[in-house]
Order: C-alpha cells, then structure tokens, then sequence
C-alpha cells in the first residue's frame, strides 16, 4: 500500500489535534470526600489468570482497570480518553509517539516512568508470555523510551488503531516485577489504578481497596469487592438480600419482581456484545461449501430467541460489526428465518438427507448463554441438520479453540470493548488471530483499512470487510446481547456503558 506524503501529512495534523482535544478531556473527576463503604459487584465470571497481558476477556477488563491504569481507554460514551498517556500523536506511518503523564505513583509509591511501558509492551509481545495479545500485536515491532515520559512504538505495517489497541493494556510495573518474580507479583499486584489490591479468593472474590493517592483523585468507596457467581437465580438473590450492590447479568424475567421488591431495580442497556456462530473452515470439510454456512444462517430464528429469553431487549443483527462499531456496514440485509431455504440448499450442496453438524459452546460466557445454545441447537435440527451439541465449562472450551479442537460450529460472543473496528477484524486475519478460517482476500481487506489515515477512506473499507463477511458467511452475528444490570438502591452514578467496561471510580454507596 503507498501512502502519500499529503496523506501522512494531512493525518499527521489530526492527530496532533485529536490528541490535544483528548489532553483536555481529562482524568476521572477527583472525588471530595474521603473514601466510605463497601461496593460489591457481582458478575458470572471473574478473570481467568490474574496476568491482564494474557488475560482476554472483556469482564475482565474492569476488575483489572480498578488496580491497574492503561494508557488510554474508551469512556461509557464510546470516547477514547486519555489515562497514563496523556496525548499521542502519528508522527510516521509506523511510528506512534506518546506523552505519558507526570508524577503518577505505583501502589507502592515508586514512579511511573516510560521504562514501565516500553516493559509492557515487549512483555506482551515475548512469545515466553504466552498472551494472545502478542499474536494480535504481531504488527507491532517494539517500543523505546524516548525520555522518562515520551514513548514510541514502532509499527510493522501502518496502523491507525494503535492509540485504541495498546491504550487499552495494562501497565505493569518493571522493577517490582522483575525484583518479585511473575508469581509472587500477580499474588499481590502492584498498579497505579484507583484501587489497591487486598486479597483474593480464586473463582469466588477478589477485594480491594481504595487508592487515596490516585492520580485522579480517590474514589468514593473505600472497599471494592468483585464476586463471582456463576449461577442466574444466586445472583437474583444475592442483590434481593442486599450481599450484592450491582449485578451484572439479571434475567429480563426476574426484573419484574427485583423492581417490586422496594429493594433494588434492573435496568436495561445495549452493548456491544455478538452471540456468534462461528465456523471451523479448516476443520470441517463441509463447511467449506458457502451454502451449508449460509444454511445455517436461515435456519436461526433470532427474533424468537430474543423475546423468549431476553424479553426482546437484544439488538438485532447488523452485519458482522455492531452498530457501536466504528464504520459498520448499514446497507447490510439480514438473513431471514426460513427453514424451507436452509433444506434447500443442503441439499444443493449435496446433503439432500441433511446434514450431520457439530455444535460446541462454553457454557458461562454471557448471560442465559446455555439457554441461547439450546436454542440454536433446536432450530439446527429443524432445518435438515442432525446436531451433536457439546457443551463445556468456559475454561476448558477456550483452551480447546487456542489448541484447533473445535469441529464443526461453534458459539461465542465478542464484543468491541473500544468500538474500533480492527479490534474485531484480527479474529480473521491469518497474521493475527484466525485459527479455523483462512481468506486471503479477506485478510488484503483487513490490512488496507489499518493503515487508512483518511477516514472517509477507511470507513468504506471498513464497510467492505463487515460485507465481505457477511455476505460470504464467515462467521452470523446472531443478535447483541442486552446489558441486564440489579442495582441495590444505595448505590449512585454508577453508569452502564455499551462496551461493557466500567469504571468505579466515581460510584458510591449510601
């Protein structure tokens, strides 16, 4: 791809301006009081490993974001906010530069400086770490501290998503974890974030508490409690008891009774998170034939399952990307219920008696997500499939699809947790991500929209690759999942966002 010198130039100016603007808007509002109380959040699924660079899931996100700082990261409103970097600018087109923040103090009190950063990054990207993200950052080829607050990061290929993807990561401390070791530092790790680290409980809790020296002000709380509760009904009770102050993940069926209750209410929210089919291509010879994924498709009645199991709070599908994505493709027609056309064209593609399907999922991901399953696996049958549905705790299906075991089809949900689009595209790209689908033009598509500085530009080609996946099936965006959030009336300004990473901060408890 050639990139002009007007192009870099023109991109050059709105990222100075960009990151100027960011500059001003600012940290988190300093709370005026002293921190009080206890908060206690309530999800289905706490982190998986306590490392956030080899951690990948987006509910994990907030509970690292509590102890630890990115450099940047997207607000509730959808707005890329500047953290432990306080402005960033595209000074080549494999080149990104940025200005840290000054006088920000790790939990321990040591300073924050650009050895930490350049630390982090090349830690995510030594393959001894094992993170997925050193595979989705394989265009990145480093990065060096220019002074004690100025950092660069060298690019492979140009990419115009940088400040999004590596403003999300985590920032580790060098020092401390290179004198503790990896073990004993994520036994009791040390961040800059608002909250302190106390205590954990593996797959039940985690407890922190509140950071007084926090660089953008302390929060409100003085204790932060995380608690895992993978069951539906125990988090119901758990807020109608008042154990539990926010609840992530209520069932739109019990809101009725949490709103009578006098105790707490359920709001509703969209976010960004899919329900995916996903198919594995280079596992499942059959699902090479387009028609048998595109049979798929029009065997789903999304409508039904929306209003049976999330009272019809889910938001349709849009294409691949979600409407909250950068850039999304809004001319994109839906595939249809029809049962009748899903018969059809198995038998086109030679399976007039229909078809024998696998069908996995990991059961814990999402909200009633072994409900959606069921679900599925009902309308496969119906359509000319015979399904074989498998399902696994959510640990032991995410190692699987890392280690290609996955046949068949197979359910996740992915959300853009920064509404950059590129975030969600790596899962196709063969350099990055993709593991049972491998399309060379596809993966042309991806790389021409990274490195796009004009946005007019880019946004018709991020409009080309949400068609191209759509079109060719590669992957059925079955419905975004709505936020079903039980807050216990004492809480305040606690805000639902639609990427699904919150801040806590600014919440307090009565």
């Amino acid at each position: 791809m050639l990139i002009s010198r007007r192009m870099v130039v023109a991109v050059l100016a709105m990222s100075l301006l960009a990151a100027s603007l960011l500059a001003g808007a600012g940290a988190p509002a300093a709370a005026q009081q002293a921190p009080r109380g206890t908060l206690t959040f309530v999800q289905s699924l706490l982190p998986l490993v306590a490392d956030p660079h080899v951690e990948f899931l987006n509910s994990s996100f907030h509970v690292q974001y509590a102890m630890f700082d990115p450099l940047a990261r997207v607000n509730e409103e959808g707005k890329l906010t500047p953290y432990l970097a306080t402005s960033w600018k595209w000074e080549s087109p494999t080149s990104w530069v940025f200005e840290l923040r000054k006088n920000v103090k790790w939990h321990d009190g040591a300073p924050f400086t650009s050895k930490d950063v350049v630390f982090s990054i090349s830690r995510i990207l030594d393959p001894a770490t094992r993170s997925i993200w050193g595979r989705i950052y394989s265009f990145v080829e480093r990065a060096e501290a220019i002074d004690d607050t100025t950092v660069r990061i060298r690019t492979k290929t140009p990419s115009v998503a940088v400040p999004q993807d590596f403003g999300r990561m985590a920032m580790l401390p060098k020092d401390q974890f290179e004198r503790m070791g990896k073990d004993a530092f994520f036994a009791k790790p040390v961040g800059t974030g608002p909250f302190k680290f106390l205590r954990q409980v593996r797959g039940e809790e985690i407890v922190m508490e509140a950071n007084p020296t926090y660089w953008g002000g302390p929060p409100k709380v003085k204790t932060l409690v995380f608690k895992q509760v993978p069951d539906e009904a125990t988090r119901v009770a758990e807020l109608l008891a008042g154990t539990a102050d926010i609840v992530d993940g209520i069932p739109p069926a019990d809101a009725a009774r949490v709103n009578a209750s006098g105790r707490a209410t359920v709001t509703f929210a969209p976010t960004v998170r899919r329900i995916l089919l996903e198919f594995a291509v280079l596992t499942t010879p059959e699902l090479k034939d387009r028609r048998v994924r595109v049979a798929v498709a029009h065997a789903i009645n999304g409508r039904a399952i929306n209003l049976a199991i999330y009272g019809g709070q889910a938001g349709r599908q849009t294409g691949y990307l979600d409407r909250f994505s950068w850039g999304y493709n809004q001319s994109l027609k839906p595939y249809i219920y029809d049962p009748a056309r899903s018969k059809r064209l198995l038998a086109e593609a030679g399976y007039p008696n229909g078809l024998p399907l696998t069908f996995m999922m990991g059961r814990g991901r999402f909200l009633l997500d072994h409900e959606v399953g069921l679900a599925i696996a009902d309308f496969l049958n119906k359509a000319g499939f015979t399904v074989d549905f498998k399902v696994f705790e959510w640990g032991v299906f995410a190692g699987m699809r890392t280690r290609k075991e996955f046949k068949g089809v197979f359910m996740l949900s992915s959300g853009n947790s920064t509404g950059e689009p590129d975030q969600v595209f790596r899962s196709f790209d063969s350099n990055r991500e993709a593991l049972y689908v491998v399309d060379p033009k596809l993966d042309d598509l991806i790389h021409e929209q990274m490195g796009e500085g004009d946005r007019v530009k880019r946004a018709k080609m991020v409009a080309a690759v949400d068609a191209y996946v759509h079109e060719n099936m590669l992957s059925f965006n079955v419905m975004t999942i709505p936020g079903v959030y039980g807050l216990n009336k004492r809480v305040r300004d606690f805000k639902p966002s639609p990427f699904e990473i919150f801040t806590f901060t600014n919440v307090s408890v009565q």
